[in-house]
This record gives C-alpha cells, structure tokens and sequence, in this order.
C-alpha cells in the first residue's frame, strides 16, 4: 500500500493555516505557536480525520508487543490508515479472532512522529532551540528506523522560527546532521507560511521526513 508524503503534508498544512487565519480573525494574545506540542497534536488528529485517514494515537511499536503491559514499551505519536479503516488489534494477531473484522496491518499503515522546534517563547529566543533539533529529533527518527517491520514511517518537524531564511538554514543543517549520523531519511518534503508575530515567531515550516528507501 502506497502512501503519499506530499498528501499528508498538504493535509496537515491546510488545517494550520486554518487555525492561523482563526487566531487572526479572534485577535489572540497568543498564537498557535505558543501551544505546547500535545495541544498541536489535537490539531493534527483533526486535519487527519477530516483527510479520511483512520488516526490512532499513542501506539506501541510493534517490538514492544510481546510485553504483558500495555503501559510498557516505546510509542508512535500517530499511526495512519487509509480510508478510516481500523489497524489490527496486535492483541489478536495469531488468535482465531485476527480476521473477524477488516482492519489494516501494521505494515501497511503510515508511522509518523511528531516533533515540534520553536525559535522563540514567550518573547525571547528559546534556550533549547538547537539543542531540540540536535537530539530529540534524530531520537524519534531511530524509533521508526529500528522497526524493520514498518514499511511507511516519518517524522513530521514543524518548526516556529523568526523567518524563511532561518528556517531554511535550520532545515538544511538539522537534515545534514542526521546523514552525518547515518540515519536512512529522505531530504523532507516542505511546506511553509507565515503567521502573526506574537512572541518573534513569524513563519511556519512543517517538514514531514521519509525514514527509509
């Protein structure tokens, strides 16, 4: 099953610049910019449901399946199937009950982590900015690449900075330090757009990531 990343970027971008507009429209004293990244999460699911994607949320990697708990074991921030189909209940693969419902393998769904970066907080730059795109960024890329059974992941960076050019820029070299690292990505498909500077962000960039061939 193919998954298209221009699609889904387009998706997630259409539902953004929404969400702009409305800011703009309500007069906000804060952006979306501002929103803590679980808070963006809610949005993403949004832009994906109204895509005709099934969403699930907080899924566990398929290495982690084998652990009784369900509390235990690494987790995907989002997991996508085509046509809202519902993805196989791992809990009954290789039970009599595995077919008993259409749902989506594993393997045919699309893995996407999420990471958001901002330049600037509340006003002044954020002390943590390079250091966001530095680790925990290339971290969540390593969770998709170490499941040889996942055939479509990616990593999803929407990244709040002061402009075009330094978004760019950040791209670029965040994109060079994980080849330097080896990890087997493609250069991200971009879309991008400016927003109200509220807090010294005045440009959007989500960058959505192939891990693998």
């Amino acid at each position: 099953m193919d998954w298209c990343n221009i699609e889904i970027l387009q998706h997630i971008t259409s539902r953004l610049t929404q969400q702009r507009d409305m800011d703009d429209l309500e007069q906000v004293v804060y952006g979306f910019d501002s929103w803590k990244e679980i808070k963006l999460h809610e949005i993403l699911e949004d832009a994906f449901q109204h895509s005709n994607y099934g969403v699930l949320r907080e899924v566990r990697y398929p290495a982690s399946w084998q652990l009784k708990r369900k509390n235990e074991g690494q987790r995907c921030d989002f997991v996508l199937t085509k046509n809202n189909t519902p993805l196989k209940d791992y809990d009954l693969i290789g039970t009599l009950f595995s077919n008993v419902i259409e749902a989506a393998d594993p393997e045919d769904a699309y893995w996407l982590e999420v990471k958001v970066v901002k330049q600037f907080t509340e006003g002044t730059i954020h002390n943590r900015y390079s250091n966001d795109l530095r680790r925990p960024v290339p971290a969540d890329i390593a969770k998709i690449w170490k499941e040889q059974r996942l055939s479509h992941g990616g990593l999803l960076l929407i990244l709040f900075t002061s402009d075009r050019k330094t978004a760019k820029n950040d791209i670029t070299a965040w994109y060079n330090q994980c080849i330097l690292l080896g990890l087997p990505i493609q250069y991200p498909e971009i879309e991008a757009f400016k927003i109200t500077d509220r807090t010294g962000n005045g440009y959007c960039s989500i960058a959505l990531v192939q891990v693998g061939a």
